[in-house]
């Protein structure tokens, strides 16, 4: 998060500027956790691949793998289609009237000539138009861990705002490095002198002190361990 900052008259930091930076952060934050807790639990899984379906995690929510390199892939695609459509229909009714008269004189006499008539227009036009779209969606992940004796228990989890899945572990044992929510293979105790601590008062200088360093191998999952012990540079 990059921070605009501003010095004020006296020279000092807007403190304003900081703290509503902070805010926003926060609520990045927060948002994040929300869709995480109402992540829809026990979703199946996405379509599993064929190296899934032979170990029997399809149609679960849950799964359980190991590390040593194994890959483990699943895959789904969603498609869907959306059809709009819309009639406009005008009309158009008239009329027309129209009349005339005509007098003639000749040799003293008059003729009058008079015609009347009456229109009636009515006129209707449409037109209907439809839209289709198809959209598809294409989701997957791949689960691996190249450190042979590790094991997992992940949740899959429905992402309620993307559609993408989310993971939660539940269980297992890792090391190098220890991943939350597991049982940490790597663990080790230190002794000095048979004790938890040494210390020394008075020393000369040039003077010497030796202590005795054990090392442990505190491994809760019975693992073989490899320590390496350095010393500061003199």
């Amino acid at each position: 998060l990059e921070l605009g900052l501003e010095a004020d008259n006296e020279g000092g930091v807007n403190a304003t500027r900081i703290q509503d930076g902070i805010d926003g952060w926060r609520a990045v934050l927060e948002y994040i956790d929300d869709v995480r807790n109402n992540a829809t639990e026990g979703v199946p899984l996405l379509s599993a691949s064929p190296d899934a379906e032979a170990n029997g995690y399809a149609g679960l929510s849950r799964i359980s793998w190991g590390g040593g390199g194994a890959v483990y892939s699943y895959s789904t695609e969603t498609t869907s289609t959306e059809t709009h459509s819309f009639t406009r229909t005008i009309g158009i009714e008239s009329t027309v009237g129209a009349g005339f008269s005509v007098e003639l004189t000749a040799s003293g006499a008059t003729v009058g000539v008079q015609s009347d008539f009456e229109l009636e227009l009515e006129f209707e036009t449409g037109r209907s138009e439809s839209d289709e779209r198809t959209s598809t969606l294409e989701v997957g992940f791949t689960l691996t861990d190249d450190d042979a004796g590790d094991a997992f228990v992940t949740e899959v989890l429905l992402d309620p705002v993307y559609g993408t899945p989310l993971f939660k572990t539940l269980s297992g044992r890792s090391y190098c490095p220890h991943e939350p929510g597991t049982v940490a293979r790597e663990a080790y105790r230190l002794r000095i002198n048979g004790g938890d601590h040494v210390s020394y008062t008075d020393v000369p200088p040039e003077s010497r002190q030796v202590a005795e360093l054990e090392i442990c191998n505190a491994s809760p999952t019975d693992d073989d361990l490899d320590f390496e012990v350095l010393a500061p540079p003199t």
